[in-house]
């Protein structure tokens, strides 16, 4: 990796860390969880000797997985009660809504 990769690459786990303190600042939750996603997708990747130049790609995504929930609305987030059928639909969506979010950010 040359120093301009290895500045990318830099810059891009400190954004990905940014946009994760993002998602905790909306709900301390999403932050939690995405971190025991990120180290139960690490421990799996290993056991089943998964490619080792990739961990880091999937450590990022593990932890992004949920960052389209930021654009939610934090009383469907939150709401301790059951959701409605409108309500549920945009929960679903949130994987649509991270992934649109993401896009601009050409992380391949």
């Amino acid at each position: 990796m040359n120093k301009d990769d290895k500045s990318k690459a830099e810059h891009l786990g400190k954004l990905i860390l940014f946009l994760d303190q993002l998602a905790a600042v909306c709900d301390p939750y999403i932050s939690d969880h995405s971190k025991h996603v990120r180290d139960l997708s690490i421990q799996l990747a290993v056991q089943i000797n998964f490619p080792s130049k990739k961990l880091q790609v999937l450590s990022h995504a593990a932890l992004l997985h949920d960052i389209g929930k930021v654009v939610l609305p934090e009383q469907i987030i939150n709401k301790p009660s059951r959701l409605t059928e409108a309500e549920y639909l945009m929960v679903q969506r949130h994987t649509v809504l991270g992934h649109k979010l993401l896009q601009p950010l050409e992380m391949d």
